[in-house]
């Protein structure tokens, strides 16, 4: 016979190094992220679909906060004998999560502003071009 107490000691461990590789993989996901940002931060234009894929991945990437919230909380409860260690990560990853999230979303932001500031530099010198053709289209524009 087994004896009841092990066998749960072997299921808790068993669940917190499975809690424990999920929580790995959310770190290789960050990094992923990182990395995506590093490589198109680079670019000084994003034409529209790498703004919609980065919008995309930005709402992806802040469900991962609540993911990792619920599997941390886990693993502090299975392992509370190393409270603090895991406190410690608990930092460590939602602070890089947060970090990410706000350099993409200013990155969006910024990016967003300067193809605005683009279209309207555009639209103006096409303006000016029409009103060379026809000189009373500034009374229509105005309007």
């Amino acid at each position: 016979m087994t004896d009841r107490g092990s066998d749960s000691l072997v299921v808790t461990k068993n669940r917190l190094k499975e809690l424990t590789i999920k929580r790995s993989s959310i770190k290789g996901q960050i990094t992923k992220f990182k990395n995506y940002l590093s490589l198109i931060s680079a670019k000084q234009q994003l034409n529209s679909v790498e703004l919609a894929e980065l919008n995309l991945k930005v709402s992806r990437f802040e469900s991962l906060s609540n993911k990792f919230e619920e599997i941390q909380c886990e693993i502090e409860v299975l392992n509370d004998n190393n409270l603090d260690s895991e406190l410690d990560e608990r930092e460590d990853i939602e602070q890089e999560i947060i970090f990410q999230t706000a350099t993409a979303k200013q990155f969006l932001e910024k990016t967003t502003e300067n193809a605005n500031q683009s279209q309207c530099s555009h639209d103006h010198q096409e303006l000016v071009k029409l009103q060379a053709i026809y000189p009373g289209l500034h009374l229509i524009y105005s309007m």
